[in-house]
């Protein structure tokens, strides 16, 4: 899957170096995005799903991001209304997270993964 995002990132102009905005909740699909960026040699710009608009505005400003990958909305809003006048040059909608899984994930108390280190537990990253 993360193949053929990097080639469609490719196909649509974005050279190596370029900033893609990516604003996706948690989930499969964030780091799809992540993976097929790296592959093809674009750099993320990671946007926190609870950012709001002038944080969303201001990261992609900042980092000179030329195109954004998301959902249709972000936090209620028309995705097309937060990034209005930004230079973005490309942009690809995913389908709502609804739309990935149907059934209930996990709550955000529950253990995701353990990254292990020689000694001791090491991190505890949760949902």
């Amino acid at each position: 899957m993360s193949d053929r995002l990097a080639a469609l990132l490719v196909r649509a102009g974005l050279a190596r170096g370029e900033r893609v905005g990516v604003l996706l909740p948690d989930g499969i699909a964030v780091h799809v995005a992540y993976l097929a960026a790296l592959k093809a040699g674009i750099v993320v710009v990671g946007i926190g799903p609870r950012a709001g608009r002038m944080e969303v505005r201001h990261l992609l400003t900042v980092a000179g991001a030329t195109g954004l990958i998301s959902h249709a909305e972000h936090r209620g809003a028309p995705i097309d209304e937060l990034v209005d006048g930004l230079p973005l040059r490309f942009r690809l909608t995913l389908p709502s997270r609804s739309a990935e899984v149907d059934w209930p994930g996990p709550t955000p108390e529950e253990r995701a993964m353990l990254a292990e280190r020689a000694f001791g537990l090491g991190n505890i990253h949760t949902h």
